[in-house]
């Protein structure tokens, strides 16, 4: 489980540094990648199998906790964030690249979860831009459709 970790920690500092550009590069999805995606997949699947209860989420929270009190330009993990990872590293521990049909319904289902993710933080980026019209727009961001 020391790689999971390690990926998770990784993650956590990108999005803390607000690293949007390494965190894109770090989050491959698809062949070639290197070596250490294989070695994360296996270790998923012997550490957090599939129907293996709610484990995998806990080690997520634990590694990626949301902070309450973040500098100006810094980030904070947020619970969309939480349940898109568990959803890419689920993604890396089922993926079966021979099975274009699967891969297909698994990439699009990783591309909803971002969509959502996006979403779901969309009303903290405009309070960060313009705090005087946050609470009026983040009221109204979260009852309407974001993409």
């Amino acid at each position: 489980m020391a790689l999971i970790v390690q990926f998770l920690t990784n993650i956590r500092r990108f999005v803390i540094d607000q690293d949007e550009g390494n965190l894109r590069d770090y989050l491959q999805v698809e062949p070639p990648v290197p070596d250490i995606y294989h070695q994360l997949a296996s270790e998923l699947r012997s550490s957090f199998p599939k129907n293996g209860g709610d484990s995998l989420e806990k080690t997520i929270d634990k590694c990626l906790p949301e902070e309450d009190d973040v500098p100006e330009d810094k980030g904070s993990p947020w619970p969309g964030l939480n349940s898109f990872v568990k959803e890419y590293l689920e993604y890396w521990r089922d993926v079966d690249f021979d099975d274009p049909a699967r891969l297909y319904t698994q990439l699009s289902d990783l591309l909803t979860s971002v969509a959502l993710v996006l979403c779901l933080r969309l009303p903290v980026t405009i309070a960060k831009l313009n705090p005087a019209r946050a609470q009026m727009r983040s009221r109204t961001r979260l009852m309407e459709p974001c993409f």
